[in-house]
C-alpha cells in the first residue's frame, strides 16, 4: 500500500514530459497563430474574428492556442472574438471501416469520405470554449454529433448528443444552448443511418476568446511545474466572458461568476495577464452574487486585497470599501455561531459540499477566515487613510481572537483546513503551533478540490513548510497534468489516474459532473510566481516588492516576469551556475533574496545596470537566504559562489491506514459461504421489506444516509426466484424469495454507508454491489472511497468496479469507524446491496 515518492516522482516527470511533448506536437499540428487567425467558417458567427493585434512567439509550455497573439490595447469592455481550431487528429471510434481520409481531418479543408455507419472521434488536443461545426456539400442519412471534455461521450444529463443544425449552404453546427459554447476537447460525429456515400470537407471548433494578453511568464528546468503554470493560465483565460470570470461547466447552469470561486482565478489573472480592469469589473459583478455562501463573502474581500496590492488602484479599491465593510460587519454578527455557511468545499472534511456545511470544522474555518479578513482589510484601510475604520476592524480581530482562544482547547480542535485558515490569518505569532499534522502527510494534505488546496498552499508556505507545499503541487496539479488535463478540474484525487486512464470519464461527486475546466483551480499559478519565482508585492502596485525564490529540490533553475503598474519585474535564478538577475522597474524598491537551498554562500559579486561591479552592498543573512534591501530601479546581476549541493526533494509515501483486500466475483448471492460470520446488514432483507440488521457486538450502527437526503432505496421487481445475483434468505435453507434490493445515490449525489464501532478493533467489511437495474444507456461503473468516520481522512485508495451485473464483493480491512462512499463513473447512480462483517 506504499509507493516511494522518488519512484512516483520520476515516473510522473517522465510521463509529464511525454504528455508535454505530445501536447507540443498537437499544438504544432493545430498550426501557428498566423494560421489560426486566418481560418474562417463559411457559416455566419455571433462574434467577429480575432483582430486588432499581432502574432508573436508563444511560450513553449503554453497550451493556449492563442498564447502567441498580442492585442494592441485589450480592455475589459471589449467584445468576444472567435477563432477556428482544426482537429489534432480524428479516428474511427467504431472501427467500422466506413471512413476514408481521416488523416486529412487536421487540415482546414479536409477530404473525408463516408461509406457507411460508424463514429468519428475528433480530438482537438486542448480544452476549448467552443462549438462544433463540420462542412459537407452532400450530407445524407442520419447524422448526430456530440462533444465532451472526456474521451467518451459523458454527460450528467445525457443531452450532449443531438442532430446538428444546418447553418448556411453546407455547414452543420451542434447547438446545445443559446450561448453555443461548451467545454469541448473531443467531438463525435455519428453516422447512425446510411443511404449513400457523402463527404466531409472540414471539421472545426469555433472558439470564443476575450482579448487578453500574457504579461507574465514562468520557466524552469522542471517541465511539470512549467506546464502547471500555463495550464492554470489557460484555465482562467478560457473561461473569461464578456461580463465576468465564468466557467465552461458543461452540465451545470452556474456559468456566472461566483463570489468566492473567483478568488483563485482572479489571483492567477493578476499575475498572468495583469488585466486589472477585468478583475475590478468582476469584483463589482460578484459584489451582488454571494450565492448564500458566507465564506465566499470573505474570499471576496481577500480578492479585493489582491487586486489592490497588484494594481495599486486606490480609487477602484476605495469604491468597493462600503461593500467590504458590510461583509465584515455581517461576519462579526455570525462569527461565534455561523450556522448559515452554505458551503466551504467538496472535501469530506469541509462538509461534503452542501451536505454538512455547518459542521464544526467549517465553523472554526469561518472564524479564522473572519479574523484574517478583519486584519488584512484593516491594513488596506490604513493605506487608504481610513484610520478610524482600520482601528475598528483591527480591534475587532483582536477581540474575536481573544474570545476564541479563551477556550483553552480551541486550537486542539482545529482541523487541517481550519488550521490553515488560522495560519493565513496570523492568529498567533508562532505559526508552528497552528501547523496541523495532516499538512505533513502526503495523502491527507491533499484536499478534494484545487480551490481549497490554494488556501492550504498559502498556509504551508506562510508557515515555512515549502517541502510540503511543493509536494502538494506536484501531487494535486501535477497529477492533473499526468491525467492529460489542459485546464484544471473542479475536484480531483491523484488515485483516480490509475482507475480511469488518460482523459477517461471521472467519478461523479457531490458536485455532480466533474468539470475539467474550472478556473477556481488556477490559484497555483499565483503561488508558483510568488513563492518559487519569488516575486511578490509588499506595497500596493509593487511600489515595494520582494524577490525570494524557493526550490526545495523540485528544480535548479527558474525565471520569469510579472507586469506591474511601474513596468516589468524580471527575475532569474540558476543554482547550478550561481548566476542570478533581477530587474527593478523605475519608481519601485525591491528586496532581493539570494537562495541557499541547503548550500553555503561563500561570496557573491554584484554588477548593476551597465555590468560594472558594484561597491560592497550591505546584506543580511539567515539559514536560507542572503538578503539585500532597499534596491532602487535598475538591473542587478549576481554571481554567487556556492559550497555544497542543493537540497533534494524529500522522500514521502502515500500511507493508507485501511487495506483494500480485493474483490470477489464468484460468491454472488450465496454470501453465507464466505461472509457475514460476525454480522450483516441486508437491504430490504427483513420483515415487511425492512432492512435486516444483525450487527456484530463491536458495531454500534450501520447507516446509509449521512446527510439526511440524497440516498434512495430501490426494489427490483421481476427477479427470478433462483437468480444467483440476489442474496439468499437469512435462514439459509433456500426457502422464500431472494433479496435483490439496494440503497442508491439519488440523482448526482454519492451513496455512503457509515459503520460506527463501539470501540476500535480490527475488522473486515465486505460490500455487496449488484448492477440491479439500468435506466440510462450505460451499465454502471462505480468508484468507492473509504474514510475514517471520526477524522474524515482518507484511509484507502480509490477502487473502481466494472461489469458487476453478476454481483461483486468489495472487501476492506480497518480498525476504526469507517465511511465508504460509492459514486458512479458510468450509469445512473451508485448502489450498495448489503454489508457483511467478519
Amino acid at each position: 500500500m506504499k509507493c516511494s515518492v522518488s519512484l512516483w516522482y520520476n515516473l510522473l516527470m517522465r510521463k509529464s514530459v511525454c504528455i508535454f511533448a505530445v501536447a507540443v506536437a498537437m499544438a504544432a499540428e493545430a498550426g501557428s497563430v498566423e494560421e489560426i487567425v486566418s481560418r474562417r467558417s463559411p457559416a455566419p458567427q455571433p462574434y467577429a474574428y480575432v483582430s486588432g493585434g499581432r502574432a508573436e512567439a508563444a511560450p513553449k509550455a503554453a497550451v493556449d492556442p492563442m498564447a502567441g497573439y498580442v492585442w494592441d490595447s485589450p480592455k475589459a469592455t471589449d467584445k468576444l472574438q472567435v477563432y477556428v481550431m482544426t482537429p489534432a487528429r480524428a479516428t474511427d471510434r467504431s472501427n467500422s471501416g466506413s471512413f476514408v481520409g481521416l488523416d486529412t481531418a487536421s487540415r482546414e479543408r479536409c477530404d473525408i469520405r463516408v461509406n457507411g455507419t460508424g463514429t468519428i472521434l475528433v480530438d482537438f488536443g486542448v480544452e476549448l470554449p467552443a462549438w462544433l461545426e463540420f462542412d459537407s456539400p452532400d450530407l445524407s442519412g442520419d447524422v448526430t454529433c456530440a462533444v465532451s471534455e472526456y474521451n467518451e461521450v459523458y454527460s450528467a444529463r445525457g443531452n450532449k448528443t443531438r442532430t446538428p443544425r444546418k447553418v448556411g449552404e453546407k455547414t452543420y453546427r451542434l447547438v446545445l444552448n443559446k450561448e453555443l459554447y461548451e467545454g469541448l476537447r473531443f467531438a463525435f460525429i455519428n453516422v447512425r443511418k446510411f443511404d449513400r456515400p457523402f463527404t466531409i470537407t472540414a471539421i472545426r471548433a469555433v472558439t470564443q476568446v476575450m482579448p487578453v494578453n500574457y504579461t507574465g511568464a514562468f520557466s524552469s528546468d522542471n517541465p511539470t511545474l512549467d506546464r502547471i503554470w500555463y495550464v492554470a493560465a489557460w484555465d482562467v483565460r478560457a473561461n473569461i466572458r464578456e461580463d465576468c470570470f465564468g466557467a465552461i461547466l458543461m452540465d451545470r447552469g452556474d456559468r456566472h461568476s461566483w463570489t468566492g470561486d473567483s478568488y483563485p482565478a482572479q489571483a492567477a489573472s493578476l499575475v498572468a495577464f495583469s488585466n486589472y480592469d477585468a478583475v475590478l469589473k468582476n469584483l463589482r459583478y460578484t459584489e451582488c452574487h454571494p450565492n448564500r455562501i458566507e465564506s465566499y463573502e470573505l474570499y471576496w474581500i481577500e480578492s479585493l486585497i489582491d487586486y489592490y496590492m497588484y494594481s495599486g488602484d486606490a480609487e477602484g479599491t476605495r469604491s468597493l470599501i462600503p461593500q467590504a465593510l458590510k461583509r465584515l460587519d455581517h461576519a462579526l454578527e455570525i462569527v461565534y455561531d455561523p450556522r448559515r455557511l452554505g458551503f466551504l468545499g467538496w472535501d469530506e472534511r469541509t462538509g461534503i459540499g452542501f451536505d454538512h456545511p455547518d459542521c464544526p470544522e467549517n465553523r472554526r474555518g469561518y472564524q479564522m477566515l473572519t479574523v484574517g479578513a478583519l486584519k488584512h482589510f484593516a491594513g488596506v484601510l490604513d493605506r487608504l487613510g481610513e484610520r478610524a475604520a482600520a482601528e475598528k476592524y483591527r480591534t475587532a480581530a483582536k477581540d474575536v481572537t481573544e474570545r476564541l482562544l479563551s477556550d483553552g482547547n480551541y486550537l486542539s480542535r482545529l482541523g487541517m483546513h481550519s488550521s490553515a485558515d488560522a495560519i493565513n490569518a496570523d492568529l498567533l505569532p508562532d505559526l508552528s503551533r497552528l501547523y496541523h499534522r495532516d499538512l505533513s502527510d502526503r495523502l491527507q494534505r491533499l484536499s478534494y478540490s484545487p480551490f481549497n488546496q490554494h488556501m492550504l498552499l498559502k498556509a504551508m508556505s506562510k508557515a515555512g513548510h515549502y517541502g510540503d507545499a511543493f509536494a502538494s503541487v506536484v501531487d494535486l496539479w501535477g497529477g492533473q497534468v499526468e491525467y492529460g488535463a489542459t485546464c484544471f478540474l473542479e475536484v480531483y484525487r491523484p488515485s483516480w489516474n490509475k482507475i480511469v486512464g488518460e482523459l477517461g470519464p471521472l467519478p461523479f461527486t457531490q458536485c455532480g459532473h466533474t468539470s475539467l475546466a474550472h478556473p477556481w483551480g488556477a490559484g497555483v499559478l499565483q503561488w508558483l510566481t510568488e513563492e518559487m519565482l519569488g516575486i511578490k508585492p509588499v506595497e500596493p502596485g509593487f511600489s515595494r516588492f520582494v524577490v525570494k525564490p524557493h526550490f526545495e529540490g523540485r528544480a535548479t533553475r527558474v525565471s520569469g516576469h510579472v507586469s506591474t503598474p511601474h513596468g516589468r519585474v524580471e527575475a532569474s535564478f540558476d543554482l547550478k551556475s550561481g548566476r542570478h538577475s533581477v530587474v527593478v522597474p523605475e519608481g519601485t524598491v525591491a528586496t532581493v533574496a539570494l537562495p541557499k537551498e541547503g548550500m553555503r554562500v561563500k561570496r557573491f559579486v554584484l554588477r548593476v545596470n551597465d555590468g560594472k561591479r558594484a561597491q560592497p552592498v550591505p546584506a543580511r543573512e539567515d539559514g536560507d537566504f542572503v538578503c539585500l534591501d532597499e534596491l532602487p530601479a535598475g538591473r542587478y546581476d549576481f554571481t554567487v559562489e556556492y559550497e555544497g549541493e542543493p537540497r533534494k526533494a524529500r522522500r514521502e509515501e502515500y500511507v493508507y491506514a485501511a487495506k483494500f483486500i480485493g474483490e470477489d466475483r464468484e460468491t454472488h448471492g450465496e454470501w453465507y459461504r464466505k461472509y457475514g460470520r460476525d454480522g450483516y446488514f441486508i437491504v430490504c432483507g427483513g420483515k415487511d421489506k425492512g432492512d435486516l440488521a444483525v450487527l456484530p457486538d463491536y458495531v454500534e450502527s450501520v447507516t446509509f444516509d449521512t446527510a439526511g437526503h440524497g440516498v434512495g432505496r430501490h426494489r427490483t421487481n421481476g427477479i427470478k426466484p433462483l437468480d444467483p445475483r440476489a442474496t439468499l434468505p437469512v435462514n439459509r435453507d433456500g426457502s422464500g424469495p431472494r433479496v435483490f434490493e439496494c440503497y442508491h445515490s439519488a440523482g448526482l449525489q454519492m451513496c455512503p454507508v457509515d459503520i460506527r464501532l463501539k470501540s476500535p478493533r480490527k475488522f473486515r467489511v465486505a460490500l455487496y454491489v449488484v448492477d440491479c437495474w439500468q435506466v440510462g444507456p450505460f451499465p454502471r461503473v462505480l468508484n468507492f472511497d473509504a474514510y475514517d468516520l471520526e477524522t474524515l481522512n482518507r484511509v484507502a485508495p480509490s477502487v473502481r468496479v466494472d461489469d458487476f451485473a453478476g454481483g461483486v464483493y468489495l472487501i476492506f480491512e480497518y480498525d476504526r469507524s469507517l465511511r465508504i462512499r460509492g459514486n458512479n463513473i458510468r450509469g445512473d447512480n451508485a448502489v450498495i446491496n448489503a454489508v457483511f462483517f467478519d
